[in-house]
């Protein structure tokens, strides 16, 4: 249909979703917003299949999202840093596993999810265009320039998510 129409057309094959968590955002909202992505729907290409977290959050972000999603049944799939954090606390330990290059390009439609520690907005951005297919993306922060930043630069359908949007 892409290939022949002459009016515009909607179309979409692959959902390697993306959710950054920054060093500005509200880790309760990261948690709920992390468990409804990736756990309501697992089999849809719109879930979240790799959470990208900023390096300032990630302890916070292992205690209170990381449980979570532990406790819903999600395996984690996590890079170096993610992994050491991960397994400093006992309910997640047992859910997480180094993850594969392939982890981050992967549209699992499973309980998996990808976990990459970034050092800010730049390189979830550079992850996000490299790895993602363009789908649907989100940022959570309470920084709008970063906000702004983010929703300019990722090309896909982007939301930004901060606590007055709850």
């Amino acid at each position: 249909v892409s290939e022949t129409s002459l009016i515009p057309v909607i179309k979409h094959d692959k959902g390697n979703c993306h959710t950054y968590i920054d060093s500005n955002a509200d880790i309760a909202m990261a948690r709920d917003i992390a468990i409804n992505a990736k756990v309501q729907r697992p089999g849809v290409c719109n879930a979240a299949e790799t959470v990208l977290v900023h390096r300032v959050v990630l302890d916070s972000f292992m205690q209170t999202t990381g449980k979570a999603l532990a406790a819903n049944g999600v395996q984690l799939r996590c890079d170096p840093d993610a992994l050491a954090a991960a397994q400093k606390i006992s309910e997640v330990r047992a859910c997480a596993i180094a993850a594969e290059p392939a982890d981050f390009t992967t549209e699992f439609l499973e309980l998996i999810l990808a976990v990459k520690v970034v050092g800010g907005v730049d390189e979830a951005i550079e992850h996000i265009e490299t790895h993602g297919s363009h789908h649907s993306d989100a940022i959570i922060t309470a920084d709008e320039s970063t906000a702004e930043r983010f929703l300019s630069e990722v090309d896909s359908a982007t939301v930004y998510w901060n606590a007055s949007t709850r």
